[in-house]
């Protein structure tokens, strides 16, 4: 439930870019032993396979800290 709760939370602020006449719809689909939601938006969409690097070169090998909450 967080999962899908994060989704659409981004959809809303990130795809919409919180504009409250824009919509987002979440469905749902059962199909044997898997559930599949879909979150869409009416933002512009970007290009998932050419997303800018966002590891600076100088710190790929170093080991990811835990945050701290």
């Amino acid at each position: 439930m967080i999962a899908i709760t994060e989704a659409v939370n981004n959809a809303i602020k990130h795809g919409n870019q919180s504009d409250s006449s824009k919509n987002v719809s979440l469905s749902l689909s059962l199909d044997d032993s898997l559930i599949k939601f879909i979150v869409e938006d009416e933002g512009q969409g970007f290009d998932f396979e050419n997303l800018p690097d966002q590891q600076p070169r100088k710190n790929i090998e170093k080991p990811v800290e835990e945050e701290s909450f």
